[in-house]
């Protein structure tokens, strides 16, 4: 895959060019200072050598956040978007500066990152971040080779809405049976009814994965078509399809399906507590409390979430407590515990939270927490820093 990060990545490290070769004036080379910068590597694509440059700084100028912001540009061009988060960590825990443009750019850079699943997830990161400079990275990675990728980068299309990548949408509706119906979601989501006819003939598909997907897809457009399928899927025999329905039904909007929602919480149900955090309606709230302190962690993490979507403030202490580790309650797996803290500090940054930052910036700098976790944590950093400065 072409790096399309490596330009971009070249144009940051450009612009901090003077400060770093005023520091390097003992370098012994024939060539001028801006073939030997960092940023004239990553042109050419020796990042091996551009990262001997930028770490040669480091040791000769520990305490500059500088070289921590460098190495975090040569190496999310060089696709180790993990290393690359790590060292924007040390970058803001050295200088106790926040940079959104380093930041937004460590994001884009991900789409180009060696794993399909990075990629896919920074792909969905940029979708909650709603940062429409990202249209031209996303529509490059439509013919990306991983299915979940293109899969989430049409639907970030379509959520973007921007009319220009409705051409590439229209080319990946040519994709496998179930890929296609993420761009034919995007694509009625832009206003093009070209695909509506690919959502509804898919919904009488002889295979229950189409026909179920391309309801998904229907009624999180607020489409009413894929409504059928959904409450027939309620009277099936396998539970998980039970809860599943009634979970995609939770988010249509009905008020009618809180108090069957706030039930199934009682069998942990963690669709039905992300269905209610996007109905809105505030009797959810002390049920959503409570299973903040269940012993079943993924419902603890979506009722974290579904609180701060609510934006109740009765939530915050409970919250703030889980941002603490869950105190009182029995320990958990140090990479579980910080998925706790991740969900609730995710909730209290919707509720425009500014304490979760220094909480969510530990999380970019912990070796072991999943890297999904950091793209999204990047994002919601993104965006609380947009709201607080409105």
């Amino acid at each position: 895959m072409e790096r399309l990060s490596t330009a971009m990545a070249a144009f940051g490290l450009l612009a901090a060019i003077a400060c770093l070769t005023a520091s390097l004036s003992g370098y012994a080379s024939e060539e001028s200072d801006l073939e030997k910068s960092p940023g004239a590597f990553v042109k050419a694509g020796d990042y091996e050598n551009a990262l001997k440059l930028v770490e040669g700084f480091m040791l000769e100028n520990p305490q500059e956040p500088i070289g921590h912001a460098m190495s975090a540009k040569v190496l999310a061009a060089n696709g180790q978007t993990k290393k690359a988060l790590k060292a924007y960590y040390q970058f803001y825990k050295l200088g106790d500066a926040f940079s959104e443009e380093l930041l937004l750019e460590l994001l884009l850079g991900a789409l180009d990152d060696d794993s399909s699943e990075v990629r896919s997830f920074a792909a969905e990161a940029l979708g909650t971040l709603g940062d429409k400079s990202a249209v031209p990275h996303l529509i490059k990675i439509l013919n990306d080779d991983g299915n979940w990728v293109r899969w989430e980068t049409a639907e970030v299309l379509g959520e973007l809405g921007d009319k220009s990548a409705i051409p590439a949408l229209i080319n990946a509706l040519n994709d496998t049976r179930w890929v296609r119906l993420a761009p034919a979601g995007a694509l009625v989501r832009l206003g093009d009814k070209r695909a509506e006819s690919v959502l509804i003939n898919a919904l009488n598909h002889d295979d229950s994965v189409v026909r179920w997907t391309a309801a998904k897809v229907l009624d999180k457009l607020g489409d009413g078509r894929g409504v059928p399928v959904l409450i027939n899927a309620l009277n099936h025999d396998n539970g998980t399809v039970r809860a599943n329905a009634a979970g995609v039904l939770g988010k249509l909007g009905d008020n009618s399906a809180v108090d069957p929602l706030i039930n199934a919480l009682n069998d942990k149900n963690i669709l039905a507590a992300e269905a209610l955090g996007k109905l809105g309606d505030e009797r959810a709230v002390p049920a959503l409390i409570n299973a903040l302190n269940d012993d079943y962690l993924t419902l603890r993490l979506v009722a974290a979430e579904a609180l701060g979507k609510l934006g109740d403030k009765r939530g915050i202490p409970v919250l703030i407590n889980a941002v603490k580790h869950n105190e009182g309650l029995p320990r958990l797996d140090p990479v579980d515990e910080n998925l706790v803290v991740w969900s609730a500090a995710t909730a209290l940054a919707a509720l425009g939270n500014k304490r979760t930052v220094p909480t969510l910036m530990e999380i970019l700098g912990d070796d072991n927490q999943d890297i999904q976790i950091k793209l999204q944590t990047v994002a919601i950093v993104l965006k609380l820093n947009r709201s607080t400065h409105k």
